[in-house]
């Protein structure tokens, strides 16, 4: 389910008061406007003015920051850099992320 008026939707990673967080439901009828995310914390219940979206960028840098560099993570960052970015190839992509973990 998508909200029409902030275009956040079920899954969608956010930042509330500068915790992270993901949408797990966006609320109808008489709390339009409200989302329950999950935090670290627990789960909340929030107005959308309070949430700030995270961009596709933003979600690779924290999963590289975090320090998980599996294959399939890899793999989506150097299609990010080569389809977005477009620096190169995924192969060249792919071996400059290599590189900078070994």
């Amino acid at each position: 389910m998508t909200n029409a008026t902030t275009q956040l939707t079920e899954g969608q990673k956010v930042t509330h008061s500068g915790y992270d967080g993901t949408i797990t439901k966006v609320c109808d009828g008489q709390l339009t406007g409200m989302y329950e995310v999950r935090l670290e914390s627990g789960l909340i219940c929030t107005c959308g003015s309070d949430l700030v979206p995270v961009d596709k960028s933003s979600e690779l840098i924290l999963i590289w920051l975090d320090g998980d560099h599996s294959t399939e993570n890899i793999e989506r960052i150097a299609r990010y850099m080569s389809r977005t970015l477009r620096i190169g190839g995924i192969k060249d992509c792919r071996e400059l992320i290599q590189n900078a973990v070994a």
